[in-house]
């Protein structure tokens, strides 16, 4: 006999089917205010289909329509006496301030839109702000609610424990870019193209980079450094013979003795074998990330990373095999088609594994990714 689907579900589904209908369009005076507006309506209403547009002509600095009529609008006499630097801030907060009101709702990270909390939070603690103090700041500038306030600055003091190892004053950090991947996903927007499109020319590439790096080691002589991160693209698109030759070539001309960490993303499953891994081992490699972005099968092949949920565990078992004790993986929440129930699943399958880092992200569609086109 089915489970019976409690009422307070049949409400939130009813919400989210009432949401879903409605028309709703952000317009703004300016470029500048475009985006900010547009994320911080989507937040409000998460269901619904929500367009932007740029009128130059329009009596507000923002609209939001909600079915044809003014849900929040901020008035440009509202804050044209504010400095530049004020301005954005204050839109944001009194566009925020309306549409709460209109949805009954607020948002735990108030009118943050793509910016890293940790960031601001780590820049209080650096300049010796306490915890209090910051809680209270954090809520009166950016609405952020307690529990995100504390979470915030937990985090900042985990990350300033890691800062705080590296050399600040003569140390620097080492970043290899690999721009290639065995397919390029339908969400991603970097500067990778698919394998098969240049398979001819990598080497090339790894001509010019080999060259690159003896540059930057000689400019960097009498620096110590900290950590190198190989990432992509999927560093592990090359084979067992490029991949030697980059990681020798980094080996030759940059010491070690004041090393920290050494990541190379091994992100995609089709793309690690046994003898990259062993490569990667060889050469001193401590950090490694074996991206999935999801654990279910009919989204992998929705977004075009064309290997099984299988060859996940299977390379992440592998890789356990050969002594990587610092694995991170990464899922991304959103993508197309996904249900509450598939991200719990990933998470589950994910918790099994047992990895060292889990990274999460949200799905952003830029501008280059194919599924914006």
């Amino acid at each position: 006999m089915p489970a019976r689907i409690s009422d307070q579900v049949w409400e939130q589904r009813i919400v989210t089917y009432r949401e879903m209908q409605r028309m709703i369009q952000v317009i703004c005076r300016e470029e500048t205010d475009i985006y900010n507006a547009y994320h911080i309506t989507k937040a409000f209403y998460p269901s619904a289909e929500v367009t932007s547009q740029i009128e130059e002509k329009a009596s507000n600095y923002v609209t939001v329509m909600v079915d044809g009529k003014a849900a929040a609008s901020v008035a440009v006499e509202e804050i044209r006496e504010s400095c530049a630097k004020n301005r954005k801030h204050l839109l944001d907060t009194l566009l925020y301030r309306q549409l709460e009101r209109q949805t009954g709702r607020s948002l735990s990270w108030g009118v943050l839109t793509g910016v890293r909390p940790v960031k601001l939070a780590l820049q209080k603690l650096t300049d010796g702000m306490g915890q209090d103090e910051f809680v209270r700041w954090f809520g009166e500038s950016y609405l952020v609610s307690r529990e995100k306030s504390e979470l915030a600055w937990q985090v900042a003091g985990r990350e300033k424990a890691l800062l705080d190892r590296l050399d600040m004053k003569d140390g620097y950090s080492l970043y290899v870019g690999i721009p290639f991947c065995p397919t390029v996903c339908s969400y991603c927007s970097f500067s990778s193209g698919e394998l098969s499109a240049w398979k001819g020319r990598i080497d090339d590439y790894l001509d010019a980079l080999c060259r690159e790096l003896c540059f930057i080691a000689s400019e960097s002589a009498g620096k110590r450094l900290n950590t190198i991160y190989i990432g992509g693209g999927t560093p592990t698109t090359l084979s067992e013979t490029q991949l030697e030759r980059l990681l020798s070539c980094i080996g030759a001309y940059f010491p070690r003795e004041h090393l920290l960490e050494f990541t190379v993303e091994a992100g995609r499953a089709d793309s690690i074998t046994r003898g990259k891994l062993s490569v990667l081992k060889r050469h001193g490699v401590t950090r490694i990330s074996i991206n999935p972005q999801t654990m279910q099968q009919k989204t992998l092949d929705e977004i075009g990373r064309r290997h099984t949920v299988g060859e996940v565990k299977e390379a992440f078992s592998l890789a356990r095999s050969m002594g990587f004790d610092n694995i991170n993986m990464d899922v991304i929440a959103g993508l197309p088609g996904e249900t509450l129930a598939d991200v719990k699943d990933t998470l589950r399958q994910i918790e099994q594994l047992c990895p060292d880092n889990l990274t999460v992200h949200s799905l952003a569609i830029k501008r280059a990714a194919r599924m914006e086109r």
